[in-house]
């Protein structure tokens, strides 16, 4: 009896991830828009500036010790308990002294935000980083089942303290509490399911250093991300100072970042697969080449609406009063494609072996974006910053496909990506002529285009599949499928 293939293991586990995340970011999304119009732009301000700050931090506990687990658990799964249990230590530890030092720094240098930001690292810091724990084996276990339960149960406490908060008027403090509350609630939840279901074992000390070691090409690559990610928000509160702008940019980065399921979905599916295949060179081409595609072709058009339409998205989303939001919005939805394209490869890296270029590349990423934005910064404010996030993003893709030719075979992109591209160009091209409401009514039409240029169709879905199919002899040649 032939065991199920890959293909439809990714599929189903794409499936469960998506369905999680998109749940998560609507919901999410939901109460960020409340809270934006309850808070004012300069309340919205306070607050994503102590998200973003501590942000910053949250790497303090983790040290890649997330990423490693996903990994070493998905090539042995006899390793789960160890991994469970010593990685739950390495982050109490770490997380307290990363807590400490937030709360140190944040104090001295921000006094009225205090509150805020502990608060926040003990949800970001302590909190998530447990649950974090236990959501590393169950991902490296490929138990999507289970990680779909663990995320639905933790955001619905989030999203109901949260909601609950926002409309008592509590005010930034309040959502931020009642978030850190949610998140210590979930992380306990999620330490007890995975902790039956796949055991526990006596912590082992002596291992610590050797995963502190294995981490760290992961724990310099997730810093820099993180850097050039989340440090334009607390440069424009320090060089700045206005809340409001902070504000601005902040609401621009929700919207921007909500969008970002998809790849995130995606990749968390494709990181065990594709640790799976490290050996099989034919195989991690087919399956990066292919997903490369399909996102690519998913943010073209998302980027063409921000583009053309950013001042009437930004009014229905947030309301009066972030109207200097769309300028933020317009440039930010310009990087999509190059985000987008970008996971695959970035996934790729970490799961065949090439962490540390990955970790080089985001190196130079995150130093790139920090002195970026300290000359836009001051001349731009937030439009600076987003135009630094675009930059940067052009950049790192550029280098994220010039270390991935080392562990593909012929990618295979041109003639595909050229009719994504050439499709993209046209709808574009439609959105600069029609209104928000038409635009969007055209879609069917990209889709069409993508049909005719050859962008996406039958043959290059066999291919996929026959590249994911383990112990298929017709892997090699998709048509006798």
């Amino acid at each position: 009896m032939r065991s199920p293939s890959l293909i439809r293991r990714l599929g189903a586990n794409t499936g469960l991830v998506l369905g999680s995340e998109m749940l998560r970011k609507l919901l999410a999304l939901a109460l960020q828009l409340i809270a934006v119009r309850f808070f004012g732009d300069a309340g919205y301000g306070r607050y994503t500036f102590a998200l973003g700050f501590v942000g910053l931090w949250v790497l303090g506990n983790d040290f890649g010790l997330a990423e490693l687990t996903v990994r070493e658990v998905a090539r042995e799964g006899r390793r789960a308990a160890g991994y469970l249990v010593d990685v739950l230590c390495l982050k109490l530890i770490l997380g307290a002294a990363t807590l400490g030092a937030l709360a140190l720094v944040g104090g001295s240098t921000q006094p009225g935000e205090l509150y805020m930001i502990v608060w926040a690292g003990l949800g970001a810091v302590i909190f998530a980083g447990s649950r974090e724990a236990a959501l590393g084996v169950v991902k490296g276990r490929q138990d999507f089942r289970l990680l779909f339960i663990i995320n639905l149960v933790g955001d619905a406490l989030t999203l109901g303290l949260g909601y609950l908060a926002v409309l008592l008027r509590t005010g930034p403090e309040g959502l931020i509490t009642a978030t850190a509350a949610a998140g210590a609630v979930s992380a306990l939840v999620s330490l007890v399911w995975a902790a039956r279901r796949y055991g526990i074992v006596k912590p082992r000390p002596r291992r610590w250093l050797s995963l502190l070691r294995r981490g760290l090409p992961f724990a310099l690559a997730s810093l820099f991300i993180v850097l050039y990610k989340l440090v334009d928000i607390t440069m424009l509160k320090y060089m700045v100072g206005d809340d409001r702008v902070v504000g601005w940019y902040g609401a621009a980065v929700r919207l921007y970042n909500v969008l970002l399921f998809l790849p995130t979905a995606l990749s968390a599916a494709l990181f065990p697969a594709l640790s799976e295949l490290s050996g099989d060179k034919a195989r991690l081409t087919r399956t990066t080449s292919a997903a490369v595609r399909l996102l690519t072709a998913v943010a073209l058009p998302v980027a063409a609406l921000f583009a053309f339409h950013a001042e009437p998205i930004a009014a229905a989303a947030l309301g009066e009063g972030y109207g200097s939001a769309a300028d933020a919005l317009r440039i930010l939805g310009l990087a999509l494609p190059f985000v987008f394209a970008g996971y695959p490869l970035a996934v790729l890296l970490k799961s065949a072996g090439g962490e540390k270029a990955f970790a080089w590349i985001s190196l130079g990423g995150g130093l790139f974006n920090v002195l970026a934005n300290l000359y836009a910064i001051p001349r731009w404010e937030h439009v600076g910053a987003a135009w630094t996030t675009l930059i940067t993003e052009i950049l790192v893709l550029v280098a994220f496909v010039i270390a991935a030719r080392r562990y593909l075979e012929d990618p295979e992109l041109r003639r595909p990506l050229g009719g994504t591209l050439l499709s993209g160009a046209l709808y574009a091209l439609a959105c600069g002529f029609l209104p928000l409401l038409w635009a969007l009514a055209s879609l069917p039409l990209y889709l069409v285009a993508l049909y005719l240029s050859g962008a996406v169709g039958r043959s290059d879905l066999e291919r996929l599949r026959a590249g994911l199919r383990r112990g298929d002899p017709a892997a090699d040649n998709p048509s006798e499928e």
